[in-house]
C-alpha cells in the first residue's frame, strides 16, 4: 500500500549520489526456464565512485532526462526514464520530473551504473513526492529495471543469488584497496557475456563463495584476494585482448588479485594499500596512454547485522 507523507520535499529538487559496484565473486549455477541464469555473486559497493542524480519537478506529462555523458541515451531506453514511468504509474501521478545524471561510472562497464541510476531514481522520487512504495514493491520495481538494480536500493556488501536479485547483506571487517582499469570505448553488454557461458556451469561443491565471505568476516585482506573469482574472465579476454595486457600489468604491480567485474570489460585489482593502488593507477595511465580509464579507492568496512555463510 502506498503511503503519502506531506512535506516540503514535494516542491524542491532532490540530489542523490549512487555508487558503482564490483563483483568480488561470480559463479554461474545454471540456466532458468525464462532464459536467465542462476548465479551466486558477492556484490561490493564503491562509495567513492558515484553518479549524481538530480530530480526536479516540472510542468508536463513525461520525464525529461539529461546526462553529462554524450553516449548515454536520454529516451525511454534509459533505466532512469523507465524508473520514473514505473513510479508514476504506481503512484497514479504524472511523471513530471526533470532528471539529470552526472555520470562518473563508465557506461556498460560491468560496474552497475545504469542499474544504480535507476534504483536511485526510485529512492529520490519517494523523497520528492512524499509517497512511500514499501520495501516489497520498491524491490519488485527495481527488479523490473535490471537483475542487479535491487542491490542499489540499499547498497551494502551482499551475497546475491537467483539472477542477482536475492540479496543477503554480509559483513566486511576491513577496507579493500581497489584499482579499476577500463578500456575506454569498448562497452560490453551483459547479454553478450552470458551467451558465452554455453551450458557450462559452476558446481556448488567445487566453487563456493563461503571462503570469501569468511575472509570478509575475518577482515583478512590476503584471504579475500585469494578467494575472488569471476566466470567472465575467459570470454572477455577473447573479445578484448587488451585485457590480457591489463592483467599482466597488474601482476607486475604486485596486485593481490585481478578479475573482470561483472560482465566486464572493467578489470578490478585488489592491492595491499590505497597508496599502492594509486601508484599503479598513475603507471597504468602512462603505460596505456589514451586506451585506459582508471579509478582507485577502497571498499569500506561495513559491519552488517547479518552474515550469510549458510
Amino acid at each position: 500500500m502506498l503511503k503519502t507523507e506531506h512535506s516540503a520535499a514535494a516542491i524542491r529538487s532532490v540530489i542523490v549520489k549512487t555508487p558503482a559496484k564490483i563483483n568480488l565473486f561470480l559463479a554461474i549455477r545454471g540456466k532458468r526456464a525464462d532464459g536467465m541464469h542462476e548465479l551466486e555473486s558477492v556484490f561490493l559497493p564503491l562509495p567513492d565512485l558515484c553518479d549524481t542524480i538530480t530530480v526536479t519537478p516540472i510542468h508536463g506529462r513525461e520525464p525529461e532526462i539529461t546526462c553529462s555523458h554524450p553516449q548515454v541515451p536520454v529516451d525511454s531506453s534509459n533505466l532512469v526514464y523507465q524508473a520514473a514511468i514505473a513510479f508514476a504509474e504506481e503512484a497514479k501521478i504524472p511523471p513530471a520530473w526533470h532528471i539529470h545524471i552526472d555520470k562518473k561510472i563508465p557506461v556498460a562497464a560491468g560496474l552497475g551504473g545504469g542499474s544504480s541510476d535507476g534504483a536511485a531514481v526510485l529512492n529520490a522520487l519517494e523523497e520528492i513526492t512524499g509517497i512511500t512504495l514499501g520495501d516489497s514493491r520498491r524491490h519488485q520495481m527495481a527488479r523490473q529495471l535490471g537483475a542487479d538494480a535491487p542491490f542499489f536500493l540499499n547498497p551494502l556488501p551482499s551475497l546475491a543469488r537467483g539472477i542477482g536479485d536475492k540479496l543477503d547483506p554480509v559483513t566486511l571487517n576491513c577496507s579493500i584497496p581497489i584499482l579499476l582499469l577500463n578500456p575506454g570505448g569498448l562497452p560490453v553488454s551483459a547479454g553478450w557475456a552470458y551467451q558465452r557461458i554455453r551450458g557450462s556451469f559452476d558446481d556448488l561443491m567445487e566453487i563456493s563463495s563461503i571462503p570469501l565471505l569468511k575472509a570478509m568476516w575475518e577482515g583478512d585482506l590476503e584471504k579475500i584476494a585469494r578467494n575472488t573469482r569471476t566466470r567472465f574472465n575467459e570470454p572477455l579476454l577473447q573479445k578484448i585482448p587488451l585485457l590480457q595486457m591489463f592483467f599482466d600489468f597488474l601482476r607486475n604491480q604486485d596486485s593481490m588479485a585481478s578479475h573482470v567485474s561483472g560482465s566486464g570489460p572493467t578489470v578490478f585489482a585488489v592491492f595491499n594499500s590505497e597508496e599502492q593502488a594509486a601508484a599503479a593507477a598513475l603507471k597504468a595511465e602512462k603505460e596505456f596512454s589514451g586506451n585506459v580509464w582508471t579509478w582507485h579507492g577502497a571498499a569500506r568496512a561495513s559491519k552488517n547485522t547479518a552474515n550469510s555463510l549458510r
